[in-house]
């Protein structure tokens, strides 16, 4: 059953606009690195708490997620360059990386987030790659 957006279905509404009104660069960053709502939990957190180090479980807590989901998604935020993974003792703990360019794109994508436009093709493309 197509979801409501006023008088239109979700992909209606998302297939009249094409996707070329969002920036290549955030499309990429969508599709490559936000391909679960988790990754995209825990990005908004960083981006939010941009100086916090501390271990998925922690995390998973704040951002009202289960351990194992945040442990695996934020393993694969590391391998993409999104967070920074250290050991303490027999402990993981990430932070956001400290590259200028992720930070970037961080900040691109959650202003352009407060668009509402913007925020339900993100969640379309996000369902997409979920598939």
């Amino acid at each position: 059953m197509p979801l409501p957006y006023g008088d239109k279905t979700v992909k209606e509404e998302l297939t009249k606009r094409p996707a070329l009104d969002i920036d290549a660069d955030l499309l990429a960053f969508l599709h490559t690195r936000i391909n679960s709502f988790v990754k995209w939990d825990v990005i908004q957190f960083f981006h939010r708490n941009p100086n916090t180090i501390d271990t998925a479980d922690n995390i998973a807590r704040y951002i009202g997620r289960t351990g194992k989901t945040v442990r695996e998604e934020m393993a694969e935020l590391s391998n993409s360059g999104i967070l920074e993974e250290d050991g303490l003792g027999d402990v993981i703990i990430y932070s956001l990386s400290r590259d200028p360019e992720v930070r970037d794109q961080l900040h691109q994508f959650a202003q352009r987030c407060d668009d509402q436009q913007f925020e339900l093709k993100a969640v379309y493309y996000v369902l997409r790659s979920m598939r």
